[in-house]
């Protein structure tokens, strides 16, 4: 354009850059260019093609008008000169074309983008945490970053740190923006908001369910936007003590406190807030409280062999039995079904102009979210029974190997295992008294574990029926070969 303007013999007298979209209303330095022409420094503009002066009906009128008022003496393009005197028509035919072409391409990005996220594919940059893959054109998961977004959802969901707390953290750790500065609070706030993270993509479109990997899972996502909306922070004790608020006394029923001795000795004794405590005082180190409780995993150990038998059984038992996880996962099909029929209903509906676009949006809007709830729950049903199964296997293998490490965690992880494991622990005089567990544990340490197999499973006689009350003794059952009815029980 400036060799344009050599060629024509034209005196540049200013020269404007305006960042912003033609198709939009509002351009900063648009309206600061007819002000200035207004004012009368300058006759005409110079410009590459008229769309790049408008595309928007708004602008391109006033343009026009400027021109036909002679405020606007020409308007230059590299190909064209238009007057004040000429054809009003041609310039206006110009702004329309280029106005219609901005809306035909806006449509079509959307319906590209709409497709994208129907097909679970995520149609822009890929959020912290991932990257695209230029081949496959799909986001992967970023090994490196995805680290850090998996320690931060887990760190906050526990609500022990605050947002500024757990951002410094993470930056100590080594995590950084794309632009390679440390993390901000807002963009730590942006990603523990994202339910991205746990397969969700959520646009203004809707509500989509992506095929990329999830990095959390929905349980972990929900948990951390509760303690964000609650916005509290549990306070950090100066000692912290791992078994206050787990032990009580074995004679009068009161809790016991605790206590540290020259600041590094921990002990526990019994509040005696009932004043009828008839022992004496009695300190118990927290090495001795260690010991007695890391030996109540010796209660839930069952025999390896017996896990396996009973894991076995119910996967062969699950191949072939068609229960209510089938029937759920069917109804969810069909009314993901009945969903699609009743968006391409009003996808027609729309096109005959039978509906206003305002109330087309809006009804898309809750259809596509109702389906993305669906087949968010669907993909976890088709997946539910085995995971049940491996999950319970879990939790009989977990004892095994519970003992040794529980005493070389250090307190807090000692404190985290407690909760996940222990309602109340009595001790009398030194010793554990009684001990009640969480479910499913209460049922583990209940069940015999030097019985017979038919014992461990409820009452037998020679006819392999069932005849009486069966214990609720493991979450899996399983029967010899011999018997030809096999029944599992899973809680």
């Amino acid at each position: 354009m400036t060799a344009k303007a050599d060629r024509e013999g034209l005196e540049v007298v200013k020269v404007f850059q305006e960042s912003k979209s033609a198709f939009k209303v509002g351009r900063p330095v648009f309206d600061e260019m007819l002000r200035y022409i207004e004012a009368g420094n300058a006759e005409g503009v110079l410009c590459w093609k008229i769309d790049r002066l408008s595309r928007n009906s708004k602008d391109g009128g006033y343009i026009q008008w400027l021109l036909q008022e002679r405020t606007i003496e020409s308007i230059i393009t590299i190909d064209s000169v238009h007057l004040p005197e000429d054809n009003a028509l041609i310039l206006s035919l110009q702004g329309s074309m280029a106005n219609q072409y901005s809306r035909d391409l806006s449509a079509n990005v959307k319906r590209g983008n709409l497709a994208k996220l129907k097909g679970g594919l995520w149609p822009g940059l890929a959020p912290y945490g991932y990257t695209n893959d230029q081949s496959s054109k799909v986001v992967v998961q970023d090994t490196e970053c995805a680290s850090h977004i998996i320690y931060a959802f887990k760190a906050y969901a526990k609500n022990s740190v605050s947002l500024s707390e757990l951002c410094s953290t993470l930056n100590n750790r080594g995590m950084r923006s794309r632009s390679g500065r440390p993390m901000s609070t807002s963009s730590l706030h942006n990603v523990l908001t994202n339910p991205f993270y746990y397969g969700l993509m959520r646009r203004s479109e809707g509500d989509f369910i992506g095929k990329h990997k999830a990095l959390i899972s929905e349980k972990l996502w929900q948990e951390v936007q509760e303690v964000m909306s609650n916005g509290t922070v549990t306070k950090s004790e100066k000692n912290f003590y791992t078994y206050r608020d787990f032990l009580t006394c074995g004679r009068c029923h009161c809790a016991y406190t605790s206590d540290t001795k020259k600041g590094k000795y921990v002990y526990y004794y019994c509040t005696n807030g009932k004043k009828v405590c008839d022992a004496p005082r009695k300190y118990l180190s927290r090495k001795h409280v260690d010991e007695k409780i890391a030996g109540i995993f010796d209660d839930l150990i069952f025999d390896k062999e017996l896990i396996e038998i009973m894991y076995q059984a119910a996967i062969e038992k699950e191949k072939h039995d068609k229960g209510d996880r089938e029937v759920i996962a069917e109804t969810l099909e069909r009314q993901l079904q009945d969903l699609t029929s009743k968006e391409e209903e009003l996808l027609d509906t729309f096109l005959a102009k039978r509906v206003p676009e305002d109330l087309y949006d809006r009804k898309m809007k809750e259809i596509t979210a109702q389906k993305s709830s669906l087949g968010i729950k669907l993909s976890q049903k088709h997946d539910e029974g085995r995971l049940t199964f491996e999950q319970t296997k879990k939790i009989f293998l977990a004892p095994h190997r519970a003992k040794k490490e529980f005493l070389n965690q250090n307190d807090r992880q000692k404190r985290k295992t407690l909760e996940n494991l222990l309602s109340n622990a009595q001790f009398k005089d030194g010793e554990i008294a009684y001990i009640r567990y969480k479910q499913p544990f209460q049922m583990l340490s209940e069940t015999p574990k030097n019985g017979s197999l038919p014992m461990v499973l409820g009452r037998r006689d020679s006819n392999p029926r069932y005849t009486g009350s069966k214990p609720d003794a493991l979450p899996l059952g399983y029967a010899p070969r011999c018997c030809k009815n096999i029944v599992t029980k899973i809680y």
